[in-house]
């Protein structure tokens, strides 16, 4: 009993070891998930720069004559014979592939397409004559609204500046406003002190009337000084006469 305990005890403590010696009885699943990173890159940005695609080459874009982004597109490194490539075009931020047509169409041309205002317009044959004016007159368009959209931002240019010129106003009227209430105080300061200085000369006059005034009244004193010395005058003369003529009689 005891030899068989011993052999299963030796069996299970070596078993590990021999699988990891080269025996690959033991196996382990293990899965490791790689997270996914998605980068979402503007294609109307001048530093778009797509990823690697099998059998095509990437044209990168251009700013036209007209100050207008051009996004870039996939060009097959393969050509065919008796064809020429559509380059695909930009519906925001949607890649529309483009296609092969033939080199030429008897009694036609081919007329490629272009961007107006971010907006693709599908080119395609046309005859020489109808649909010649007809492109003619889609040209015409685009350049009126490349036209509007230059006389557009001229006039956001001339609105940003009169506001600045209305905001220049607007603090030439504040300093302006400024001098005159300094002004105004400085009148109401110089108006006080001159009020000031009149009741100062009118208190000065009053006394100067008032001494005056006392003059007056003791040379009036004075004359009825004088006028009663004369009465006591006249008075002793009558009494002196008086006397005189006592005597003679």
């Amino acid at each position: 009993m005891r030899t068989p305990l011993a052999l299963l005890l030796a069996g299970l403590l070596l078993a590990p070891a021999s699988a990891f010696a080269g025996g690959g009885h033991v196996r382990a699943n293990v899965y490791v998930s790689t997270p996914t990173v998605r980068v979402v890159i503007d294609p109307w940005g001048p530093a778009y720069a797509p990823v690697h695609r099998s059998g095509y080459s990437w044209v990168a874009g251009y700013w036209d004559r007209y100050g207008q982004w051009n996004p870039g597109y996939w060009v097959p490194t393969v050509s065919r014979s008796g064809y020429a490539w559509v380059p695909g075009y930009w519906a925001g931020h949607s890649y529309m592939d483009g296609y092969w047509r033939p080199t030429a169409w008897s009694g036609h041309n081919w007329r490629d397409g272009y961007y107006s205002r971010g907006v693709w317009v599908s080119g395609g044959w046309y005859d020489h004559k109808g649909a010649r004016r007809e492109w003619q007159d889609d040209r015409r368009e685009h350049h009126e609204d490349h036209h509007e959209a230059r006389e557009d931002r001229a006039e956001r240019y001339e609105d940003h500046a009169e506001r600045h010129e209305d905001r220049e106003e607007r603090r030439e009227d504040r300093g302006e406003r400024s001098e005159d209430r300094s002004d105004r105080d400085d009148r109401g300061a110089s108006s006080s002190s001159s009020s000031e200085g009149r009741g100062d000369r009118g208190s000065s006059s009053s006394s100067s009337s008032e001494g005056r005034g006392d003059r007056g009244s003791s040379s009036g004193s004075s004359s009825e000084g004088r006028g009663d010395r004369g009465s006591s005058s006249d008075h002793s003369q009558a009494s002196g006469s008086s006397s005189r003529s006592r005597s003679s009689r």
